[in-house]
């Protein structure tokens, strides 16, 4: 359903108790100014708070009180509020959302609290090498740059924003044309309607979007505490096709790190190399990227954790064979069975790819994945940009 201010709603419904709403912005960090690096998720704290109709603290207790829950997650270029009720509430909800997203009036004194609490999040971050390390390798891939930057920003720029600035940067993004609602589970008539009816009251406008930067990568080491090393191994590839890069990764990362079966776990964690590893991966227009993590290396394991997490990335084709694929057949069916289930994480799945313009929804997704998984051309990279990075 498209509106006449350009607000696209997708209906995605299925059996459940719950209506879970999600509410897709297409800003995130890589849209930022470098003086203004982390607004957008600042922002996102904000909307939390008080507004012209209703106080924070209401706020979270009405959400509560129609037997509900919210979350948000700002990334590079997207920012999602996810909302689930018992499906009888959803109506009211919408009216919640509805005033967050048409509020243009904070309070300074709760935006100067909330920035110390974003820059007191920044500072846990940088003095946590587990957080630490996935910014330290997104740097060494793309540099001092827009992708190359954290999406929380640092304690220099986030300390120079006003409430003017955030109060502008939301009226620039959060326009019809860059909003994405998806509605998922037990989605009645009067739900729709009132999503409607709000969503129309946004004004319309589509907001101009600069080319992100990107450095060129590089090797980067930073010294630890001692409680062992931290690694990143990262690359970048094309990506001139976002259905098939999309559906390459998460096959890539499934194979990797889901599971007891998995490369990783099986070449990492049951050689006694390390323990905690996890992978992520992001795209952008013409550009992807894939890192993984290993956390608290002892010393003289780190080369060889290093080599194995380049083999397992790289060379990804070469372990999984017909007969690995055979057999990891049934896991992936039931992962996305139990993604299917969950009601919140579908809905916000579904407005990320409407954000990336990707061609289906949550259902249609786990559909083009069972078929894709069986060509193992998916798990062979190509040709890649790669970047390390440890913290020892």
């Amino acid at each position: 359903m498209l509106l006449d201010n350009g607000v696209e709603i997708s209906i995605d419904r299925a059996e459940s108790r719950v209506t879970a709403i999600a509410v897709g912005v297409g800003v995130g960090s890589i849209y930022e100014e470098p003086h203004m690096r982390g607004i957008s998720h600042l922002l996102e704290h904000m909307m939390f708070k008080s507004n012209k109709w209703i106080s924070g603290e209401e706020l979270d207790m009405t959400i509560e009180g129609l037997g509900g829950m919210a979350n948000a997650f700002t990334g590079r270029d997207y920012t999602i509020y996810v909302f689930e009720v018992l499906s009888e509430s959803a109506p009211s909800l919408i009216d919640v959302i509805c005033k967050m997203m048409l509020n243009d009036k904070y309070s300074e004194d709760e935006f100067l609290s909330e920035r110390d609490v974003v820059l007191s999040e920044i500072q846990l971050r940088d003095e946590n090498p587990s957080s630490r390390i996935w910014d330290l390798g997104t740097q060494a891939l793309f540099g001092r740059s827009d992708l190359g930057d954290p999406v929380t920003g640092y304690h220099e720029t986030i300390g120079s924003v006003t409430l003017r600035d955030l109060v502008e940067h939301k009226a620039r993004n959060y326009v019809g044309g860059n909003i994405k609602v998806a509605m998922v589970g037990n989605v009645g008539d009067e739900a729709v309607n009132a999503a409607r009816a709000c969503f129309s009251k946004i004004e319309p406008g589509r907001p101009d979007r600069k080319k992100p930067s990107m450095g060129s990568p590089r090797d980067v080491i930073e010294r630890g505490r001692g409680d062992g090393a931290y690694i990143s191994f990262s690359l970048a590839m094309d990506n001139e096709d976002p259905r098939s890069t999309y559906l390459r990764l998460a096959l890539m990362e499934f194979q990797l790190s889901d599971g007891a079966s998995s490369i990783l776990f099986r070449n990492l964690r049951n050689k006694g190399l390390a323990y905690s590893f996890d992978v992520d991966w992001e795209l952008f227009p013409g550009i992807a990227y894939m890192q993984a993590v290993v956390e608290a290396v002892e010393p003289d394991k780190l080369d060889s954790v290093l080599g194995q997490l380049r083999s397992a990335i790289l060379e990804a084709h070469e372990f999984v064979g017909e007969d690995y694929l055979r057999r990891r057949r049934k896991y992936l069916e039931y992962v996305s069975a139990s993604s299917l289930r969950n009601m919140f994480d579908r809905a916000y799945a579904d407005s990320y790819f409407m954000l990336k313009g990707l061609p289906f929804n949550m259902p249609g997704y786990v559909d083009e994945l069972s078929t894709a998984y069986w060509d193992r051309g998916n798990y062979a990279v190509g040709n890649a940009s790669i970047a390390t990075a440890i913290i020892n």
